[in-house]
């Protein structure tokens, strides 16, 4: 038995929601991106200018975002084993006399 799903009477049968066309980055903008990406000051400047600025292509925007969040994250981490290490020597060298 063969059971399809008929929408109502006058109704579309699918959502008609518009969707938003993004111009696709070329390999240039890519290669420039990245290049800009590794300068160390301005790299990250420009991460923050390209993740919240409004005339920035989405799909560069969405890359600096994430880019900014793993790197909130990985800095987190770092601080949490540096914090981690020093406790750990700290409470070794807490029972040794000089």
């Amino acid at each position: 038995m063969d059971v399809t799903y008929q929408p109502p009477a006058g109704q579309p049968p699918y959502p008609t929601h518009q969707t938003t066309q993004v111009p696709v980055m070329s390999v240039k903008d890519w290669l420039i991106t990245l290049l800009i990406s590794m300068i160390p000051i301005a790299g990250i400047v420009m991460f923050f200018v390209w993740a919240f600025g409004d005339n920035t292509n989405l799909n560069k925007k969405n890359y600096a975002k994430a880019v900014l969040i793993m790197s909130g994250i990985v800095i987190a981490l770092y601080v949490v084993v540096v914090v981690l290490v020093l406790v750990i020597a700290g409470i070794s060298d807490a029972g040794r006399s000089y």
